[in-house]
């Protein structure tokens, strides 16, 4: 088959992905050509991240490639995989993007963070169609493909937080990268646990398990970061009769008393 098809083809998945997150923007949408750099990124950092696999993964776990069993496989995900691919998707969105000045707004954390995951689940989509073929790509993208964008979901939630204007900061970076590390190495743990066992159907309903999870709280995320950004159209606030509290035009219940609110201007 055709390589640029190939390529095409595992780029596909990431790509729909990417736009479907990328309308959750409203208010800023990012520039293109950002988000662009973004997942250009995360592709290349398929290349540490195979590196620090195969280096601290074989060489640490070394019954891994002799008698594989459910403790290595364990320190394999949650020891060696998890941390160090979202550690270097973090280390990207830090470095390169958070203190960019198209971040501008809480929900860029998102938009940004699952466009370098992307990324690099694309490129690792590339390499396991020139691995196991073509069809790989159809499972990879309902699976694999958005489980890294929901990874990397509570570090750019994170750092979304802490571009909120007037409000708390939220959780630290560094409980965002914790959280990434253990989900992907929950996500792992069940593909090479259910080999293991070789039982695949607890594998597949673990899988599924912990991304019915992710996608709750992905979607917490993008409601709560939209809430608090400055473009929101909050022309017209009021005060709350009871406790005076600033509140938006659009809220029903007052967010300091839970006092029944009319809408703003009227009588």
């Amino acid at each position: 088959m055709n390589a640029v098809f190939l390529i095409i083809w595992s780029l596909l998945p990431g790509l729909l992905w990417l736009q479907w997150i990328y309308k959750r923007d409203t208010y800023q949408p990012e520039p293109l050509g950002t988000v662009g750099k973004a997942f250009g990124i995360g592709m290349l950092l398929t290349l540490p991240a195979g590196i620090l696999n195969e280096t601290f993964g074989m060489t640490a776990f070394l019954t891994y490639t002799v008698s594989p069993n459910l403790m290595d496989m364990a320190a394999l995900s949650f020891g060696v995989i998890g941390p160090a691919e979202e550690g270097l998707k973090f280390g990207a969105l830090y470095l390169f993007f958070f203190h960019h000045k198209d971040f501008d707004e809480p929900i860029d954390g998102l938009v940004y963070a699952g466009s370098i995951a992307l990324g690099f689940a694309s490129a690792e989509n590339i390499l396991y169609v020139i691995s196991h073929g073509n069809e790989v790509v159809l499972l990879r993208g309902i699976t694999a493909v958005p489980a890294h964008f929901l990874f990397a979901a509570s570090f750019g939630y994170a750092m979304g937080r802490m571009k909120a204007p007037g409000k708390s900061r939220g959780p630290s970076l560094l409980w965002g990268w914790g959280v990434a590390a253990i989900a992907h190495g929950a996500y792992d743990f069940m593909i090479f646990g259910a080999a293991v066992l070789g039982i695949p159907s607890v594998g597949y309903l673990g899988l599924a398990l912990v991304l019915l999870g992710l996608a709750i709280k992905w979607k917490a995320y993008v409601e709560e970061l939209a809430f608090l950004s400055p473009f929101r159209p909050h022309t017209q606030r009021g005060n709350c009769p009871e406790c005076g509290m600033i509140r938006w035009p659009d809220g029903q219940y007052c967010e300091g008393c839970g006092l029944p609110l009319l809408p703003v201007g009227a009588k």
